[in-house]
């Protein structure tokens, strides 16, 4: 559906030069749902605002559906553009119309006669489930009604793709989530492929089936939404996925205030990574009673993405056959590290 070929994206002023992206090259594939996350600065917003060419690639192509978006001449480009719907964090809404009218306005050109444009702007209302809302302003609107609005209208002429810059970062949580819930159920009664900028791992977690993690401009890590929390591999997306938990807080504490844990000569801190059917195994009590070793429990946390099961657990270990029993975790395939010895 969409693919960055080489894509790099570079600012110039007289001052200095900012390379907003960096030769990035990937695919996204058709009504999936993909995230791109990165904290800010990072090239995320760039990166995908070259889809529509809101923002032009200094170098590389992006490529639609095997249609050369930077090649396009403005007349093209504009049609081009009516596949491609777009929310943003602020809603954009027009305040001087109503509902109804917000939605309507990119029809307006289309040509349609009114009676086929009034059902298709109460169709798109009553799927975003905001119908009795449809003669009121934007003004009288909450957060999550604005959004609704504004994907609403983001659907109007019936695009293949769907770009949300930031869409639930101006939302409370729970709104958050209902906004979510709702742009899955269109992907999935649409068929729409959604591409999702976000600097909150939480969104991803929720509502992605793949995700790209970017930092400087570059995309550091791409893989499944599962793989990435169950086994992430560079740093910063280490960080994200801590930033969901409290692990986090805990890594903190290893780092600046090692003194809490109060580790003995013998022992060793060990964080173990659980992956669907493993989630279920005695895996600790094995341990135990298998090596004669004691493991303390000091932080876990089960995680549930796309049905499957992910989980985390950091134990102190100690024991003289602790070697072996890393070696019989390592064995189950999990992902053990070990994050400090005494």
């Amino acid at each position: 559906m969409i693919e960055f070929q080489n894509i790099s994206k570079t600012f110039e002023s007289k001052s200095n030069t900012v390379h907003a992206v960096r030769d990035v090259s990937f695919s996204i594939k058709d009504s999936e749902i993909f995230g791109v996350i990165g904290f800010s600065g990072a090239g995320k917003s760039t990166l995908v605002r070259c889809i529509n060419m809101l923002e032009r690639p200094t170098s590389g192509n992006v490529v639609i559906n095997g249609v050369v978006m930077n090649e396009l001449s403005e007349k093209d480009l504009r049609i081009q553009r009516r596949k491609i719907g777009m929310i943003f964090q602020q809603f954009n809404l027009l305040g001087s119309r109503t509902v109804y009218e917000n939605v309507a306005f990119p029809l307006r050109n289309q040509k349609l006669p009114k009676d086929q444009i009034h059902e298709k702007v109460i169709s798109l209302l009553e799927l975003v489930g905001i119908l009795d809302k449809k003669n009121v302003y934007p003004s009288q609107l909450s957060g999550g009604q604005k959004q609704r609005v504004a994907i609403a209208r983001a659907l109007a002429n019936d695009p293949d793709i769907l770009l949300c810059d930031e869409a639930t970062s101006a939302l409370d949580p729970q709104t958050t989530s209902n906004i979510l819930k709702l742009l899955k159920q269109v992907n999935e009664q649409l068929g729409i492929t959604i591409v999702i900028i976000t600097h909150e791992m939480s969104v991803i977690k929720e509502i992605c089936d793949r995700v790209a993690v970017m930092e400087d401009g570059y995309v550091k890590e791409l893989d499944s939404v599962i793989n990435i929390f169950s086994n992430p591999k560079a740093t910063i997306t280490k960080d994200f996925v801590a930033s969901t938990t409290n692990y986090d807080q805990l890594d903190d504490l290893i780092q600046n205030r090692p003194e809490v844990l109060n580790l003995n000569i013998d022992q060793s801190l060990i964080k173990i990574d659980f992956v669907g059917s493993n989630t279920k195994e005695s895996v600790i009590a094995h341990l135990t009673k298998t090596y004669d070793v004691d493991a303390s429990i000091i932080f876990a946390n089960i995680e549930i993405i796309q049905d499957e099961i992910i989980g985390s657990m950091v134990i102190i270990l100690s024991g003289t056959q602790k070697q072996d029993a890393i070696n019989y975790l390592e064995s189950l395939n999990l992902n053990v590290e070990v994050l400090k010895h005494a």
